[in-house]
């Protein structure tokens, strides 16, 4: 008998938590804290709508949604995780292609103007590719199950090795910040929004009430580059069961050429595969030839990530010039 969902209702937070803290190809996206972080920045604003969808052969998912509302509430937008972050379901149980489906279609037809982006490491993700219209975009990702002697070949052969010995030599070191270096991050964002600026592209504006609440949070590990006691490159890396993953690194221009973002990366690497993690996550790279090319010298695997947006056409252009505007 083909299964079918037999309940729906608003998904309780502690369930919620415990599912996602034992589900394997969770990630730090798909937990209550992220929303809640989003909801507290936009001031309510992004609010979680997700689901515990009951299914009739006894197995459950926990169906990861947010809202947000725009232009003084006239318009909602759903989107299955805040930041085009990876969205989808959750679950303890075993699920098949037939709930996968039943689950997108769920997530398709309750919540318009609906942006989705394909969790990479749900083993299901790619059994609702074809039935819409998803754009292609895939995850770099180091996979930390491979051996070490393996990982450190590949990157070795990437010329990665020889740019962390650079930066070796040009006495860098790696450690956790504490909240007085937040303002050093903050600083070395802010440049970095002007050298996008400069470049024509358009960056996301956050303030430091945000980088405090991933600095909070017991999932967040928030990591810093220091030259001489002054941080030049930074960045959060949020930890789920089986994944970790990097989110917003920057590292200041002028140490560019003695490759901090090698020495960065090449370190928690090596960090989260002795915590015994599955993945390292670069998280997409928005089809930026240059960027998925960086991330390739790290012995990483790819991943389709594909993104489903179901907003009309005037509504995104609408948002678009609303955010240049607030830029």
């Amino acid at each position: 008998m083909k299964i079918r969902i037999t309940d729906s209702k608003t998904a309780d937070l502690r369930e919620w938590e415990n599912i996602w803290a034992h589900c394997e190809y969770a990630t730090f996206f798909h937990s209550p804290e992220w929303m809640n972080i989003w909801h507290h920045y936009y001031d309510g604003l992004i609010s979680p709508r997700s689901q515990h969808i009951s299914f009739s052969d006894g197995k459950s998912a926990i169906l990861v949604v947010s809202v947000k509302t725009r232009f003084n509430g006239w318009v909602s937008i759903h989107e299955s995780s805040p930041g085009h972050s990876y969205g989808g379901w959750i679950s303890l149980d075993e699920l098949t292609p037939d709930h996968a489906e039943l689950l997108s279609l769920y997530l398709f037809n309750h919540y318009p103007n609906l942006i989705w982006r394909i969790n990479p490491f749900d083993p299901l993700n790619t059994s609702v590719h074809n039935n819409f219209s998803f754009k292609d975009d895939r995850a770099f990702t180091v996979p930390l199950k491979l051996s070490w002697d393996d990982l450190h070949k590949r990157m070795k052969k990437r010329k990665i090795v020889k740019k962390v010995k650079l930066a070796d030599n040009s006495g860098f070191t790696l450690r956790k910040l504490g909240v007085e270096s937040l303002d050093e991050y903050q600083s070395i964002y802010d440049e970095a929004r002007e050298r996008w600026a400069q470049k024509g592209a358009q960056g996301a504006v956050y303030n430091m009430s945000l980088f405090e609440s991933f600095f909070k949070s017991e999932y967040c590990d928030f990591w810093g580059v220091f030259h001489d006691s002054r941080l030049i490159c930074a960045g959060p890396v949020f930890r789920s069961k089986a994944h970790v993953v990097c989110w917003l690194t920057l590292a200041k221009t002028e140490y560019l050429p003695k490759k901090p973002y090698e020495f960065f990366y090449y370190n928690l690497i090596s960090y989260y595969k002795g915590q015994g993690y599955s993945w390292f996550d670069f998280n997409p790279s928005g089809g930026l030839k240059g960027l998925e090319h960086f991330k390739k010298g790290f012995a990483t695997t790819e991943f389709p990530c594909p993104v489903l947006d179901t907003r009309p056409a005037y509504m995104v252009v609408l948002q678009n010039i609303k955010s240049s505007l607030s830029s």
